[in-house]
Parts: C-alpha cells; sequence; structure tokens
C-alpha cells in the first residue's frame, strides 16, 4: 500500500475539510493509477486480523556489528527497535535472526508497524523467512514520514525465493536486514505483525507459476512474468487475484477453495503439478490454462486435439475473435500475432468453441482459440497482447462466465468496501473534485462522465448485471483518470526523454509515428537501443551488422529522420560489453581470441573483458564510428560496467593485472576477494571501464564538437564502484559525462526521492537524469506513479528525467496519459 500522498491530489485537497481531503486524495490515487488491485485486499478499518508474531517477544541475535535490539513495551505500542550504526560500520547490512514456528499458508499479506527516526541513510529493508532448505525475501518499504508510525502491507506474492523453501506453512526463523545506504546513524521500530487476507474470501482467482530456478532464463522465465502479468490484468479488471507457486501453491488453493485457478502458462509440468490440477477440477474448482495442457487435463476439460502448428510469418493467428455469448464482457477481438498454436478442438456435447483465430487479412483461420465446458477453459496459446485493457477484459470474462458468483464478489468489494490506494473510487469524489477544479477546465467533461458511468454500475448491479457493472466501472476509472492527469501542471524539466530498447522503435509502429507521438505528448528527446558490444542495427564498419538491417534498412538514420521532423533529440544508446543478439560465429571467434569473460566459478559469459586491449579499442570504435557518421545529439553508455563482483577472473586479467601490480596472486582467483589484495583489485577494474569513458568523451567530441555523453548507471555509487566497478562519481567529477541517468527503479516514491538526493550530490555540477522504471517493476508504474517520481525529480533540482521503457504499452497507455498533464507541451 503507497502511504504518501499524490502531487496533483495535494494541490486540490488543500482547501477541503479535513474528511474531504482524506477521501479525495485516496480516491485520486487509485483514480489515476487505473483502480487496479496492487496487492491482495486488506480487511475493512476495524476488522482486525490478529497478531501473528511480536517482535518483542522473539530472541533476537544480531549480526554483522548490530546490537541487540531494544524492546519496548510501554509505549504507545509495543516494538523492537533495530539500531542501525551505519555511522561506524561499513559493511552493506546489519541483520537480526530469530527463530520462530508459524504457519503463513491462508494469508496473502502481512501488516507491520514502522517507524523509522531517519530513512536517508537506508536503501532498504528486508524480511527474510527460513522454510525448510531455503528462504523468502520479501521487501518492507519504509514509511515516508519521520518518526511516525505507519502500517506497511507486504504482500507474500512478491516474495523472492533463495534456495529451494518449503512451503509458507513451515515458516522456522526470520531475518530482518538493513540495507546501508549512507553513513549515518539511524533506528528502525518494529510493532506487532498481523496476516491479513484469506484464499478464497478475500482471494477469488489464484494464478499458478513454475518455481523459481537459480538459473532462471527462458521458457521458466517468461512462464513466470506471464503469470504475474495475468495477476495485474485480473486486478486491472476488478477481479482479486494471486499469484502461487507450484505444487505448494496448488495445496494452498486447493485448502482454501478458491472459486478458480488460471494457469497461463506451464511449460512441461510434473507429474506431481498435473496430478493436483486433476484433483482440483474434480472437487470443483474451475480451469483457465493456456497452450501447454497435458492429457489427463484436457479429458477432463472435454477438450480433444492439441495439435501444434507454426506460423513463423505470424500471419495465420493473428487475431483472436470471440464467437459466444458465453464470454459476456469479452472485448469482440484481440489481436496478438501468435507465431504457434495448438489447435485444440470442443468434444461434442462436453465443450463448445468461444473464440476462433483469424488471419492477418481479415479472413478465419479455421482453428479454434479459445474451447469452454462448464469446468474450464483452454486457450490456444499463450495471451501476450498489447492491449493490456483488452487482455484484462477476456481474462475477467472468462472468470465470470466459468463463476458467475466471482462477478457478484467483485462488484461488492469494488462498490461496498471502503476507499483505500489503488482501489474503485467511493461515490462523492467527483463532485468534490468538481468543486475545486475551474469551471470550465477541460477534466470537468471527463468528471461528468465518470460520475454517470459509476451511476450506470450501480444500477446494473443492483440488476445482479455483474459483467456490465464491473464494464461500467472500467470507464468511470478511465474517464476519473483521465480528469486527474488534466489537472496536472506541466512539468517545467526541460529534458524528458523515454529509452526505447527496440532498434526499429515501438513493435508495430514505424520511428516517424513513434516520434511523432512522443513529440505530441511533450516528450522532448528519445534514446533508441541501436548497438550493442557485438552487434549494430546500421551499417557499420566496426561491429558485426544485424540481419534486420539487410530487411529494414538503417534504424539509426530512420531514427534520426523523424526526430528532426519533429524536433526530439536523439541520443544513441550503446549496451557496452554484452554481445546480445550478437551472431554466433563472432562469439565463438572472440572465444577463441580469450576476449570474453570469465566469473570466479569458472564459467564463460558473453560479455568482453574489460582489460583486454582490444575490446576496449572495439567499445571506443563503435561509439566512435556513430559520432563521426550520424549527426547525434549525444552517446549513451549502458552496461558500462562488470556483470557482478565475480567478474571478470579470465587468464588475460590475471596476466595484466599481475604485470600492473608487479606482484603475483598465489591462489587465483580467490586471494582477489582478501584484505590483502581486495582494494587493490577494485581499483584496477574500476580503472578499465573508466578508460573506456574518458577515451570515448575525447574522441567522439573531437568527431562531433557539441556532441552530449551520458550514461545509464546503477544508482548506489558508494556500493556499486565495488561490486560492478561503475565509478560514474568520478566520471561526473572529469567532466566526461553531460549528464548522468541512475536506473532508480522502483514504484516506492519514498525509496525514489532518497535515491536522487544522494545521487545529486554524487553528480555534482553534472545535470541529473534520473531514470524511471515505468516497465521495469511488477506490476508496472502508473501515469500518477511517473508524475510523482517527476516531481520528485524537479524538487530534489534533477535537469530532466528518462522514462524506461518505450514500447507497445507505453505507446497505447502510459504517454497519452501523461501528455493530458505533467508532460503537456507549451501552446
Amino acid at each position: 500500500m503507497k502511504h504518501h500522498h499524490r502531487p496533483a491530489a495535494r494541490r486540490v485537497a488543500a482547501a477541503m475539510c479535513p474528511h474531504l481531503q482524506r477521501a479525495f486524495l485516496i480516491a485520486a490515487t487509485c483514480a489515476i493509477t487505473g483502480c487496479r488491485l496492487t496487492q491482495p485486499p486488506c480487511p475493512p478499518a476495524g476488522d482486525e486480523s490478529p497478531i501473528i508474531l511480536n517482535p518483542v517477544e522473539l530472541d533476537w541475535q544480531p549480526h554483522a556489528g548490530a546490537a541487540p535490539p531494544l524492546k519496548l513495551t510501554d509505549a504507545e505500542q509495543p516494538a523492537a527497535v533495530f539500531r542501525c550504526p551505519f555511522d561506524s560500520l561499513r559493511g552493506e547490512r546489519v541483520y537480526w535472526d530469530a527463530d520462530l514456528r508459524l504457519d503463513l499458508s491462508a494469508c496473502t499479506a502481512l501488516r507491520v508497524p514502522v517507524r523509522v527516526s531517519s530513512p536517508n541513510p537506508i536503501e532498504g529493508v528486508s524480511l527474510y523467512f527460513r522454510s525448510g532448505p531455503g528462504w523468502y525475501h520479501l521487501t518492507l518499504r519504509l514509511p515516508p514520514a519521520t518518526g511516525i508510525w505507519r502500517i506497511v502491507t507486504v504482500p507474500l506474492e512478491t516474495a523472492a525465493a533463495e534456495g529451494r523453501p518449503g512451503g509458507w506453512s513451515g515458516i522456522e526463523a526470520l531475518r530482518f536486514s538493513v540495507w546501508r545506504g549512507g553513513t549515518t546513524a539511524t533506528d528502525i521500530a518494529v510493532g506487532p505483525v498481523r496476516a491479513v487476507g484469506t484464499l478464497g474470501r478475500d482471494i477469488l482467482v489464484a494464478v499458478l507459476r513454475p518455481p523459481a530456478t537459480d538459473d532462471e532464463q527462458g521458457e521458466s522465465r517468461f512462464a513466470r512474468q506471464l503469470a504475474q502479468e495475468t495477476v495485474e490484468d485480473l486486478r486491472t479488471a476488478g477481479i482479486p487475484a494471486l499469484a502461487m507457486e507450484g505444487e505448494e501453491g496448488l495445496e494452498r488453493a486447493g485448502s482454501r477453495r478458491v472459486p478458480v485457478l488460471a494457469v497461463p502458462y506451464y511449460p512441461d509440468a510434473p507429474t506431481g503439478v498435473v496430478a493436483r490440477l486433476a484433483a482440483l477440477l474434480e472437487s470443483g474448482t474451475r480451469l483457465i490454462i493456456a497452450y501447454d495442457v497435458p492429457p489427463p487435463l484436457q479429458q477432463a476439460l472435454g477438450v480433444g486435439g492439441g495439435r501444434y502448428l507454426r506460423d513463423d510469418a505470424r500471419r495465420q493467428f493473428a487475431e483472436i475473435r470471440v464467437t459466444s455469448r458465453a464470454l459476456p464482457g469479452a472485448p469482440p477481438s484481440l489481436r496478438q500475432s501468435s507465431h504457434n498454436i495448438r489447435a485444440f478442438e470442443p468434444l461434442e456435447g462436453r465443450s463448445q468453441v468461444l473464440a476462433e483465430w483469424w488471419t492477418a487479412d481479415g479472413r478465419p483461420a479455421s482453428y479454434a482459440a479459445i474451447v469452454g465446458s462448464s469446468n474450464g477453459i483452454v486457450l490456444g496459446h499463450v495471451l501476450f497482447a498489447a492491449d493490456r485493457t483488452a487482455r484484462a477484459r477476456l481474462w475477467r470474462a472468462m472468470v465470470l462466465g466459468l463463476a458467475p458468483e466471482v462477478g457478484a464478489a467483485a462488484v461488492r468489494l469494488a462498490l461496498s468496501r471502503p476507499p483505500e490506494p489503488d482501489r474503485v473510487v467511493s461515490s462523492g469524489t467527483t463532485s468534490s473534485i468538481r468543486r475545486m477544479l475551474p469551471r470550465n477546465h477541460p477534466a470537468q467533461a471527463e468528471l461528468r462522465i465518470a460520475e454517470a458511468k459509476r451511476e450506470a454500475a450501480l444500477r446494473l448491479a443492483a440488476r445482479g448485471h455483474h459483467a456490465e457493472a464491473l464494464e461500467q466501472l472500467d470507464d468511470a476509472h478511465r474517464h476519473f483518470a483521465r480528469a486527474t492527469a488534466a489537472a496536472e501542471p506541466p512539468t517545467p524539466l526541460p529534458f524528458r526523454a523515454v529509452w526505447c530498447h527496440e532498434a526499429y522503435g515501438v513493435r508495430g509502429r514505424t520511428w516517424d509515428e513513434a516520434i511523432h507521438h512522443l513529440a505530441t505528448n511533450g516528450i522532448t528527446a528519445v534514446l533508441p537501443n541501436v548497438c550493442w558490444g557485438g552487434v549494430a542495427f546500421y551499417p557499420s564498419e566496426v561491429l558485426p551488422v544485424a540481419d534486420e538491417v539487410r530487411e529494414r534498412g538503417d534504424a539509426l538514420a530512420e531514427c534520426l529522420a523523424a526526430a528532426r521532423r519533429y524536433h526530439l533529440e536523439v541520443h544513441a544508446w550503446r549496451v557496452n560489453w554484452n554481445l546480445g543478439p550478437a551472431p554466433r560465429p563472432f562469439i565463438e571467434r572472440l572465444r577463441a581470441e580469450g576476449r570474453l569473460q570469465r566469473g570466479r566459478g569458472g564459467a564463460q559469459r558473453p560479455w568482453l573483458c574489460p582489460s583486454h586491449p582490444d575490446n576496449r579499442r572495439l567499445e571506443v570504435e563503435a561509439m566512435v564510428e556513430i559520432a563521426r557518421r550520424y549527426n547525434v545529439n549525444g552517446l549513451h553508455f549502458d552496461y558500462i560496467r562488470y556483470p557482478d563482483a565475480d567478474h571478470c577472473v579470465c587468464d588475460g586479467c590475471r596476466a595484466r593485472f599481475e604485470e600492473s601490480t608487479g606482484r603475483r596472486v598465489q591462489n587465483w582467483p580467490d586471494d582477489l576477494w582478501s584484505d590483502q589484495w581486495r582494494s587493490e583489485w577494485n581499483e584496477w577494474r574500476r580503472r578499465q571501464i573508466s578508460l573506456v569513458v574518458e577515451e570515448v568523451h575525447r574522441r567522439a567530441r573531437a568527431a562531433r564538437p557539441g556532441l552530449k555523453l551520458s550514461a545509464a548507471v546503477f544508482r548506489n555509487w558508494e556500493r556499486d564502484r565495488h561490486g560492478v566497478a561503475q565509478d560514474w562519481k568520478l566520471w561526473c567529477e572529469r567532466g566526461w559525462l553531460d549528464f548522468v541517468c541512475p536506473m532508480n527503479y522502483t514504484d516506492d516514491a519514498v525509496q525514489f526521492e532518497l535515491l536522487v538526493r544522494r545521487q545529486r550530490a554524487w553528480a555534482g555540477a553534472v545535470p541529473l537524469c534520473p531514470g524511471i522504471g515505468a516497465s521495469a517493476v511488477s506490476p508496472r508504474l502508473t501515469a500518477m506513479d511517473v508524475t510523482e517520481q517527476i516531481r520528485i525529480a524537479e524538487r530534489a533540482g534533477a535537469a530532466g528525467f528518462v522514462v524506461f521503457n518505450y514500447g507497445e504499452t507505453e505507446f497505447e497507455e502510459l504517454i497519452p496519459m501523461l501528455g493530458l498533464g505533467v508532460l503537456r507541451p507549451a501552446r
């Protein structure tokens, strides 16, 4: 739950009475975010859940130089006070351990009372729950105010697994870790913790995802990402949902009788998972499953077929069109251009086709896209369409088609519970805002529509038309969000930029369309990713050229031509060292030449070794080539670092390091992390990276006077100059950068402000343009989240900002919403 107030809301609410102030601030927050549920719902005020653990009663064991916590029992509330002596300690964190026995399998979130004396020296706070041979890691957000108690809600679904934890039902220990972000002492008080949310009552849909793996990549990573996006889609649509993992998650869902279980993608599900899914179907849980449907489940769901069909051109399976009235409220069609499908078929008398595939040129493909029965729905491919609104509506329609009682509960939840951040707007809110806005303000029309839509939803709900009521609430929220966005005054920040990770711009759009869209909505610069460590998306004499250049032309030239038409700056973005999508023969040649990085464990990585002279030469020549041949406004470094503290320890690094020191490292590479070598080793690594920045600065400026150099950097210079050897404060001091962009990817405004103020000091005289991770956090940042972080950048004296990433969702939703207010161009 976000406890900070929002910028436009604060101004509008200033003249209201206290009761209206609170109602408006809460409602404005949820409206601008699209009224989605960003966490499991909490019980209404007064419905206090029981205390599950009291820090005062635990036997805490301090570590890393910490002292035992002070236990307060006679204060306003009992609390353990954890003192963090960051003024004297130089380690990354202090932490405390306590044994306990806890079963959290029935709850969905924790409510933690927290009071912090000063958040400034704190990088983050972690809660680690040990279960069996592993841990669950949760992040505890700090409250914005100092010295005041705040309740912080921590959703369990946000936990990251470390090792192989044995399940939420068998918690055996708790670790409380505070990570150092500064050099002054502070303390954190924690009160009695309560568990909230109940599966099957507050949570109506469970979303199954595969467990995390140590080396998560490929299909497993995609499946987990898709599951989280499905949770977000359902919450956007007003359906309380929760992500669960593997067999443990299925056991939780079954024991709590969750009405609907969604499986957006679970590749190669193990036998145990398939058996539990079948058992859930047998017990009455309804199932929505996509693409990879094991034969036992096909039979139980009443579908047949499932033949694999491929279309590399992505033209045969380009659109899903709903054909049945069994999905009330579904969008008529959904475009997503699948490159393969499973051709499932209905079994006579047991299931029916709910939607079909259509081709890119508007003809029926003659294959079912969605097949449904009374106890489940099967999709021929995963849902990944860029239109998130339509995708959310389709998920909701499928859930309500299977379980109408979920619709009734969702409407009741939306209309009857007290308003909370990221929740449904309460009655009377639009009229409160209207009184505070000028009569001729463009937001007034949006407010009138929002109010009418909400009244229509009330009438539909009273008649039992729950799907239709939720659709009206969708519209009400959309219009209210537009009204609140339009009430924002434009930012005075001159540099308003976006990173675009695709060399050819937004998928499905030309660079001309994409840049015209940015200019129309007040963006002043674009940073296109046109160059990696081992490939260029333009004709290059230095790097291998991507195959797409032969098919689609020069990506950088196309971007520049559009930017000149619409008066945007272009800063060419190079991913340094990381070879990325480089051609395999090129990578293998570098491997044979000993130019790839090797980690402490011995494995090679497809990154250029920074200490190899030929690699540094390649980095410099690649960037200088762009400056020499293209009229860009700037060059942008990215990945200008090592991947982590364990790289690179290849044979070449050993020879070059020992030559530079004049001494031999006896036990290579382990001795490098000893007190004898650590400082010298870290300084040597930093120098390998800084040499490239310095040389590009010198030569690129000579090639194109007036060129601006910038870098996307890690956010904590004090720590990251050691871990990844990124000494960006030095680069600013030496004048090698014209502006710097720390990647402050967080949805926590308090943390964002702490980071920006610290970075402002590190950057010194060099302009600071913090990175805002709109699509880099889960769930994605909303327009109001981004607006708040822009306002924080303003207050901290930043010169601008860069939003990551300019993709399809940002094109359709985020950028237009920001363009209504905070990015509104001068007329």
